[in-house]
């Protein structure tokens, strides 16, 4: 079972902006934000920072404007009512 919530996790990571300008479909934030889900969340958070692949020497400017895309997608989600997705994006840009 867990196997298959960090795979959607994973998947959810493709979802398609919802029509009322979050970044993230509603529909997909509602079950990421899930209290039983926190492994779904994981795989999420964890797929998000993967994304960001080989990278260059930056002096940190690239992490920071990472940090700064992750902040404002979890002020997004958490005005939206989605704490918990809220959270782990904090801590992913807090990384």
């Amino acid at each position: 079972m867990q196997i298959a919530l960090s795979q959607v996790g994973k998947v959810h990571t493709c979802s398609p902006p919802d029509s009322n300008g979050l970044w993230i479909h509603r529909d997909a934030a509602a079950v990421l934000d899930e209290k039983e889900l926190e492994s779904m969340r994981s795989a999420f958070t964890i797929e998000l920072f993967n994304r960001r692949g080989v990278h260059s020497c930056s002096a940190g400017k690239e992490e920071g404007d990472l940090e700064t895309v992750y902040a404002c997608k979890a002020g997004e989600v958490d005005q939206a009512g989605h704490i918990r997705l809220a959270s782990a994006l904090r801590d992913l840009a807090s990384s």
